[in-house]
């Protein structure tokens, strides 16, 4: 059989009901009319270009030529330039660049790598917790380039990009280039691969060397096209794989995982008498080799009773305390690997699935297109490989885990192969799917919940313990989660759903939908229910502003709100198919003019979010958790002979940042001794935790707030003992604790024995004052429901108090009440630490209910614990709740 055009035209994958499939491992079938293909194409505008490209070519998926050389600008740009944007995390990727450093000293013989008061012997085995591998790689870097956090982290993100090198040219082979591309993006847009690339933290070898191994051992059983000297070059980059592998995780993870994964595709291809002698050994070859490793991986598991450094595990031993269980994998890769993880259900099914007519069935392709077979059994091997390797790391994990811990999925490169092989497929073989593009849109949503409760499963692609989620970045992180997930998984959907037929922008489907919805709006009960929306719209503000009408007043907030907003509601549905309509040509337009598979595109636009995720995300969560920049602040801002301390957890990173001697204190008591105890002027590197006992020990010496010079981390801050007269403070307790009095808007002076309460005020959110309106010769703020203020209470410490008091405030008024009970100060500066003297101003945002109707509403508050509230000793008050003025609603 000659080659010849061959596709399913548009129309013709509408017409049929469903395509015949047939699961991974049987035999793939030839479409059969090449004319039929033709005169479909010429039916079909917008399927012209693909179905005139040779068959062999298309069914490969090879895709433009510019396909490849995106995927490498990505991997470069992801793995290698962000690789000195962070400090080192303290303190997971500082013991292993110690380690490093330690390595490259003693061992590889450098220079100027000696740390002062540090330990600068080779470490031992037992201070090891994974491989030696990972370790020389780094050391050589430091060797080579010095003691800088880049230098520890160029050798792992070139490993990183043997990994995607070696994963593209496995499925560039056995598939094709299209597949290749996506396969390469994934895996560069992974959150855990690409931040383990560009971390000292070690896996990024095993990844690579995983992605090695069955690439090189996979390519060398069922690369049929490949010449014999290729073949042996496959199976020895297969080899030095396996190598690596398990200098980097040992025999169970770094070497079953890998051989197995190619040995058993090997028999399970079903095609092995097929094969060459070549391929039948290295498939034999890999297979025993994973045996072996296995039955010695599980013997050194079953030995594992005593805490130690295996060899044979390539992992720390940790019998004492609790370890994660097998679901622990699941959740890593949940969230190590947003956004893929939500579309991997989706490419794994399309994995199990095999079209009739895709492809040529063996045994004719066998006489009259060889190419044909040899690209059909090497798919298959493909698909079985990544399948297996998937697997079997995932058994490995969670077989290991009670007894090391939670490692890095090894078997990234699997994963990322398994959704491009995947939605190659589905968009060569498949029409869209409706059910596919809603299960990536439900994942996605459940997903972004997860990262907006818990934010601290940003940490997770780290696959480490430790880790305090900074607070300065919550609203920013969930802001970037929110936006970017959705856009994606949405643009993802839409191109999952299109199925590409009919032309771009064709103006008939436009010209139906705009007939139907003329004919619908002049519908009596329309019209009656679009002018009743729009005129409770239109009541509802008038009675929120001036009427204030009852019926509408007593309505709940929640369902005055939905039927003001009715008339938008209808209003968008009624547009909402003409935007979908024109997105779905919009996305048809481009897949025309790009000519890439329409999945691939789908694929290409969670990439895009991976992109946003590895260069703005975590390099952002990774300044918040480094103490580099405070460093750099000391460099910038210090004088000759200021001195700079920090404290017992943060003195390994200064060695690599501060570049003069720093003095270190066993604890913050200690510390902030230092810090007072000196004219000079001296510095101090903390933790966010630790501020607020040394501002109120400064403040009990000099009466104002500890001058801090740099707090961009929420985590990490820079303070000293004195603030020059151009600096300024960067004190996150400056708003809360003032150093000069200031009379509130409202006074009220009422007594609570250790407190004075000096009054209070509102604000809008930029801290200007809201207007006033004067009653009895006193003025007071005046306000409007729905609208967000800043309400301030400012207090005057007379003498210590103890307790953890909370602060309520009620506004009081016309049968209604709005409840402000909250932690004082947000919880994060305790009563206790207040001092004699100080002014201490509270903060609240309130927002009044739409049912509070104009008029006069009593202001009362105070200070509570549980059931008792602080007493007042002298002013006006009802039942300890100080009564302090009037508020007026407008």
């Amino acid at each position: 059989m000659s080659e010849s055009p061959a596709s399913v035209s548009s129309e013709e994958a509408a017409s049929e009901a469903a395509p015949e499939a047939s699961p991974v491992g049987a035999p793939p079938e030839v479409s059969d009319s090449p004319a039929a293909a033709e005169e479909d194409a010429e039916g079909d505008p917008g399927a012209s270009d693909a179905a005139k490209q040779p068959r062999s070519a298309r069914e490969a998926g090879e895709g433009p030529r510019w396909l490849p050389w995106l995927a490498a600008v990505v991997a470069l740009v992801s793995l290698l330039l962000p690789i000195g944007w962070a400090g080192i995390w303290e303190p997971p990727e500082l013991l292993r660049a110690d380690q490093a450093r330690r390595i490259a000293l003693n061992v590889m013989g450098a220079t100027g790598l000696e740390l002062e008061g540090a330990n600068n012997a080779v470490p031992t085995l037992g201070e090891l917790s994974r491989g030696e591998l990972p370790l020389t790689s780094m050391a050589l870097g430091f060797k080579l380039f010095g003691l800088h956090e880049w230098a520890g982290r160029l050798p792992l993100a070139l490993w990183a990009l043997v990994g995607v090198a070696m994963t593209y040219l496995l499925v560039r082979r056995l598939m094709g280039r299209q597949a290749a591309a996506l396969s390469a993006l994934v895996l560069c847009t992974t959150p855990m691969y690409f931040l383990h690339a560009r971390t000292m933290l070690g896996d990024a070898v095993t990844f690579a060397a995983v992605a090695l191994a069955v690439s090189g051992l996979g390519l060398a059983v069922f690369d049929r096209r490949a010449t014999r000297g290729l073949q042996v070059g496959w199976l020895v980059l297969g080899l030095l794989g396996v190598a690596a592998g398990f200098g980097s995780r040992g025999a169970l993870l770094g070497v079953s995982v890998p051989c197995l994964a190619v040995g058993l595709a090997w028999v399970l291809s079903g095609v092995t008498r097929s094969r060459s002698w070549f391929g039948a050994l290295t498939g034999a070859l890999a297979l025993t080799l994973g045996l072996v490793a296995l039955w010695v991986g599980l013997k050194a598991l079953a030995r594992a009773d005593t805490a130690h450094y295996s060899i044979w595990l390539g992992a720390q031993v940790e019998v004492a305390r609790q370890r994660p269980t097998f679901d622990a994998v699941i959740r890593q890769l949940g969230h190590g690997a947003l956004p893929w993880s939500a579309v991997f259900p989706i490419a794994l099914a399309q994995l199990f699935i095999w079209r009739r007519g895709a492809q040529g069935d063996a045994e004719g392709a066998e006489r009259d297109a060889p190419s044909d077979t040899a690209r059909a059994e090497g798919e298959l091997g493909l698909r079985l490989m990544l399948v297996l390797c998937a697997a079997l790391a995932f058994a490995a994990h969670a077989t290991m885990a009670p007894v090391t811990g939670e490692l890095p999925f090894v078997a990234l490169f699997a994963l990322a192969a398994i959704i491009g092989v995947g939605l190659g497929a589905a968009s060569r073989d498949f029409p869209g799917s409706l059910a596919a593009g809603v299960v990536a849109v439900a994942l996605a949503v459940v997903f972004y919940t997860d990262f907006k409760n818990f934010p601290e499963k940003g940490f997770t692609a780290y696959a480490t313990s430790g880790g305090q989620f900074p607070e300065s970045f919550k609203e920013t992180a969930t802001r970037l989660i929110k936006y970017g997930l959705t856009a994606s998984a949405a643009l993802f959907a839409l191109l999952y759903f299109e199925r590409g037929k009919g032309r771009a922008f064709d103006r008939q489907p436009y010209a139906e939908y705009a007939g139907w919805l003329r004919g619908t709006t002049r519908h009596f009960s329309v019209l009656l229910l679009g002018t009743a929306a729009v005129a409770f719209a239109v009541l509802s503000e008038l009675s929120a502003r001036w009427l204030q009408l009852p019926p509408i007043e007593g309505l709940s907030s929640s369902l005055r709100g939905v039927l003001s907003r009715a008339w938008l509601m209808m209003l968008a549905l009624a547009i909402a198919p003409f935007a979908l309509m024109a997105a779905i040509d919009a996305a048809r337009f481009v897949t025309e003019r790009l000519r890439v598979g329409r999945l691939m595109l789908a694929g290409a636009s969670l990439a895009g979010f991976g992109l946003v995720l590895s260069l703005g995300y975590y390099p952002a969560l990774a300044a918040q958790v480094s103490p580099k920049e405070v460093f750099e602040a000391y460099a910038r801002l210090a004088g000759p002979g200021e001195e700079l301390a920090v404290v017992e957890q943060e003195a390994g990173s200064a060695s690599y940042y501060a570049g003069v001697q720093v003095v270190n204190h066993p604890n913050m008591n200690v510390a902030g001794r230092w810090l007072q105890t000196d004219t000079a002027r001296r510095w101090l590197v903390i933790r966010s935790a630790d501020l607020p006992q040394l501002n109120a020990k400064h403040r009990e010496q000099h009466k104002q707030n500890l001058p801090v010079l740099n707090a961009r981390s929420s985590e990490i801050l820079l303070v000293s003992n004195r603030l020059a007269p151009d600096e300024t403070n960067q004190n996150p307790f400056q708003s809360w604790l003032l150093d000069a009095p200031r009379e509130p808007q409202v006074l009220v002076g009422a007594d609570l024995d250790q407190l004075v309460n000096l009054g209070w005020e509102v604000t809008d959110l930029e801290g200007r004052p809201v207007p006033t309106e004067e009653v009895d010769g006193r003025a007071w703020p005046v306000v409007r429901p729905q609208v967000e203020y800043r309400f301030a209470i400012h207090w005057r410490v007379k003498r210590a108090i103890t307790g953890n008091w909370k602060t309520f405030i009620h506004i009081d008024g016309h049968r209604r009440r709005y409840n402000g009970d909250h932690d004082t100060l947000e919880g994060k500066y305790p009563v206790h630490l207040w001092r004699p003297d100080d002014q201490v101003v509270d903060y609240h945002t309130i927002r009044l209910e739409p049912h509070f109707s104009r008029g006069h509403y009593e202001v009362l508050y105070g200070l509570y614990i549980g059931d008792r509230r602080l007493e007042v000793r002298q002013g006006a008050h009802d039942k300890n709740r100080i009564r302090a003025g009037w508020l007026i609603v407008r």
